[in-house]
């Protein structure tokens, strides 16, 4: 989806497990590499990030939690709706 993100994006990220994810350049710095998602530029990168998170699945899973915990405090559908109607109805 480069250089953006659908829906799954967040889905994924809701489901509290490790996401690949190619380059989303608009999420790079609410969400880190690393920190909540592991993103991939190319196919030789996808490969090694996943061989990371197969390696060190733990670790991932405390991204993943990260991930969902930033997801439910800043990107959920209330907070959206919230800001269409403060800011675009009258």
């Amino acid at each position: 989806n480069y250089p953006s993100s659908n829906l799954r994006f967040f889905e994924i990220g809701l489901s509290g497990i490790p996401q690949l994810s190619s380059f989303v350049p608009e999420f790079e710095d609410k969400f880190k590499d690393f920190e909540d998602v592991f993103y991939f530029k190319d196919q030789s990168e996808l490969v090694e990030k996943a061989q990371w998170v197969f390696d060190n699945y733990d670790n991932a899973l405390t991204s993943a939690k990260s991930f969902r915990k930033k997801i439910d405090r800043s990107d959920n559908y209330l907070l959206r709706v919230q800001y269409i109607a403060e800011n675009f109805v009258s």
